[in-house]
């Protein structure tokens, strides 16, 4: 923001709109000295430029104090009042769309979780209100701060759980099974003290806020009671067990919720003081392990500077109208005594004292005790916990009117509802490797490079199309050795998972064929937080990042491709040593829920081989893997299979092409996978012999969802000019193909463009650049690294 009256804009003598429209956006420009922008000025009643104005708004004193802010619409400075935002601009969030809000309950039974649903909205239409699904039911283990996060999963926060100390907790089970039922540790995983060290140094942890994309939840401490004895703590969303938190950040009086700007990187913490700590660069300073300073302290207050906030909880910040909303609980023994209050354009603010653009307190609103406060669309929903033995309560479009004492709009009953977590209105539980659409080129930031080096897991942040490295994540020493790097998949938080492989004796990491393979060393996987938008390189830490070892329970040998199911919770992981897929949670421990059997060994030794790659597609539930013997194996219908834990079927496609008129086999040694389902195509890698770097091949299939036991290839690229010798991995963004290729060039990375339309045979790629030792790629979405 620029200020008015800098010396470097000149005053026009006369406004261009008059005074009566002062409530509404008003522009009253001059252009800067070199032409760059323009700005606005406040007015005065006779209309004379750059005075403070003063007059009659409708029913409503308006004292006239505007701010100089930039229209990005428009490309140009303009007027904003501070004092009668509720209609100085049109600008409002959109209506809801369907969604389902989940109220964590801390009266009779602390923990339990209850599920409201709602229909979706036409636009510019009153939202409908929630109803009760009374087939939900869910016991959480935790009494506190709740969220849902982009991969549908519950993180929930308690200070008073049933078994052991405070804790923070991510299950999959809301994901995993529609209507719940109890905690499942194989679907969660806890952040908690174990023994006698506290290190996540929790004393009473209540809200609970996600940064996402960032990969970062914080959790408002409250403390002891003692003032100032409470903090911020943040963790990685994929941590677990007795860690530390990545950040704690002291706050001048005790937290109890936060709000995050992700525009303008800008955290906003409620306080039980009724004050509002601001800071600046958060989420850039939080992910480098820094702690960010305190950059205003807010106070709530009406014209005259008198503070109104006493006992703030809820919080929750609106992008669309730059506005922070914040619940205040006043005396806690009080059911008389609530409020909300809204803030427009929190972020242009000129000091920190802020008037509210609306209060909503009195006897008719029924706010005694607001505890929690959630956006659903232009609605806001509160968590009442005081009045009527708790309640849920519905205020429709709460941006636009000043009433104050009105009642909701809806409310239901909730047994002391203590906090409320909606699941996002855009939630879109398609994985980043199921593309559905042809042509989306651009919407995708980065891509994701895993390097097979031996004793050490590296991943680097490359940039789309030009391949320069941004950032790396890395793991070695002494928990590494004799440990390689292998598959990596971006997940919709921003956590990426990394499948982890030891070397196969005398075979330095090469493919282990046979039937059965020999033994190989255990593997396992690492799920590591915020790698999407990772912008400084770091190593493994247990305060971000967890990693899952070869146990009894995981059971995995040779592990190599991966495939996140979001809709399900599920991660689905191609074991070559075993010959099958291993299905376990997103969020667990690494327990194998199911195996699918691949290579079957039932005397057809011919057309059975060993995995080392998967595609999940989204739209039918079926499952395509990428065997080693060069054939294809099709599970039809799996989603029904990992959901309800039934026996599934599939076959096995061999693939064959014309030679003139004359059928002839193809493929060998089959390694990468993509099904693409806006056209219904699978696009296959070939790394033929693995000690040539002459005769790979990649191969399209058409009508993949009708598929038989033999199958005509479509498109074939190969030959010297395609540089394609061990493309073990491929990664399609809808027009252009990625693909990792291992033995050419000490390793790199290729791309065909407009690949479903390339002329089949020797085809040299469009651009390539340089990933020594690359074993796998993933792309990362813009909406996952710049949410």
């Amino acid at each position: 923001m620029t200020a008015c009256n800098d010396g470097d804009v000149v005053a026009p003598a006369t406004p261009n709109q008059g005074v009566t429209e002062v409530c509404a956006a008003t522009t009253i420009s001059g252009s800067s000295a070199n032409g760059e922008r323009m700005c606005a000025w406040s007015i005065d009643e006779a209309g004379v430029a750059g005075q403070p104005f003063a007059t009659d708004c409708g029913d409503m004193d308006c004292p006239g104090e505007f701010i100089c802010q930039f229209d990005g619409t428009n490309g140009m400075w303009v007027a904003r009042s501070l004092t009668c935002p509720n209609t100085l601009s049109s600008a409002e969030p959109p209506p809801a769309g369907a969604t389902n809000l989940y109220a964590v309950l801390n009266g009779a039974s602390p923990g339990d979780v209850i599920r409201f649903s709602r229909a979706s909205s036409a636009a510019a239409q009153e939202s409908e209100a929630f109803e009760l699904d009374a087939d939900f039911s869910y016991q959480s283990r935790e009494n506190q701060g709740s969220a849902v996060d982009p991969s549908g999963h519950l993180v929930h926060v308690g200070d008073n759980p049933p078994d052991g100390p405070p804790g923070l907790i991510t299950s999959c089970e809301l994901a995993a099974d529609g209507d719940a039922g109890m905690f499942d540790a194989e679907r969660a995983h806890e952040i908690r003290m174990a023994g006698t060290d506290d290190n996540p140094g929790f004393t009473a942890p209540k809200g609970l806020n996600i940064l996402t994309g960032q990969g970062l939840a914080v959790i408002a401490d409250v403390g002891d009671g003692t003032a100032g004895s409470g903090s911020l703590r943040v963790f990685g969303l994929s941590a677990e067990g007795n860690q530390s938190p990545v950040a704690t950040i002291s706050t001048p009086a005790n937290p109890w919720d936060s709000a995050y700007d992700s525009v303008n990187d800008r955290l906003y913490v409620a306080q039980t003081n009724g004050t509002i700590a601001q800071y600046n660069d958060a989420a850039n300073v939080l992910r480098t392990g820094g702690v960010p300073s305190l950059a205003a302290l807010i106070r709530v207050v009406d014209d005259g500077g008198a503070q109104l906030s006493v006992n703030l909880h809820g919080a929750v910040y609106e992008p669309t109208t730059d506005s922070l909303i914040v619940s205040d609980v006043g005396d806690a023994s009080s059911d008389s005594d609530g409020q909300v209050f809204v803030l427009r354009e929190i972020s242009e603010r000129p000091n920190d004292n802020v008037v509210p653009a609306r209060t909503i307190t009195g006897p008719l609103t029924t706010l005694g005790n607001p505890v929690d406060i959630v956006l659903s669309g232009r609605d806001l929903v509160i968590a009442e916990k005081a009045n009527g033995g708790g309640q849920v309560l519905v205020y429709y479009n709460v941006f636009l009117g000043t009433e104050s004492n009105v009642a909701p709009d809806s409310s239901f009953s909730a047994d002391r509802p203590e906090s409320l977590a909606l699941e996002p209105t855009d939630l879109n539980l398609t994985g980043v490797t199921d593309i559905s659409n042809l042509g989306i080129v651009g919407d995708f930031d980065s891509l994701l490079v895993s390097l097979a080096e031996q004793d050490t897991v590296r991943v680097q942040r490359r940039a789309f199309m030009t391949g320069a490295i941004q950032s790396e994540f890395t793991l070695d020493g002494a928990a590494t050795e004799n440990l390689f790097g292998q598959n990596v998949i971006v997940g919709l938080n921003g956590e990426t998972v990394i499948v982890t492989s030891g070397q196969v004796p005398g075979e330095a990491g090469m493919i282990p064929i046979g039937d059965p393979p020999p033994p190989v060393p255990a593997g396992g996987y690492i799920s590591a937080s915020g790698l999407a938008s990772l912008s400084v390189s770091r190593s493994f830490s247990a305060s971000l990042d967890r990693r899952i070892e070869n146990t009894a329970a995981s059971g995995l040998t040779f592990p190599r491709g991966a495939d996140v199911v979001p809709e399900l919770g599920l991660l689905l992981i191609a074991d070559t040593g075993a010959g099958d897929i291993k299905v376990v949670s997103q969020c667990g421990d690494g327990t194998i829920l199911m195996t699918l059997d691949v290579d079957q060994n039932d005397g057809e030794t011919d057309i059975d081989g060993p995995p080392w790659d998967l595609d999940y597609d989204p739209v039918r539930g079926d499952l395509y893997v990428a065997m080693t013997n060069g054939n294809l194996r099709v599970f039809r219908g799996v989603r029904s299979t990992l959901a309800d834990g039934s026996a599934p079927s599939s076959f096995v496609v061999s693939l064959e092409r014309l030679n003139g008129n004359v059928p002839e086999a193809v493929g060998t040694n089959l390694h990468g996978v993509a099904y693409v389902a806006g056209v219904d195509r699978l696009i296959l890698s070939d790394v033929g012999d693995a000690a040539s770097d002459s005769d790979g091949a990649l191969y399209v299939l058409t009508s993949a969802g009708s598929l038989g036991t033999t199958a005509r290839v479509a498109i074939t690229v190969e030959g010297g000019d395609t540089l394609l010798g061990n493309p073990v991995d491929i990664a399609f963004d809808g027009d252009d193909l990625f693909v990792a290729e291992k033995a050419n060039g000490g390793g790199q990375v290729l791309r065909f463009d407009n690949f479903l339309n390339v002329n089949a045979g020797d085809t040299a790629p469009d651009a390539m650049f340089s990933a020594p030792s690359i074993e796998s790629l993933s792309l990362v979405p813009s909406y996952i690294a710049n949410p």
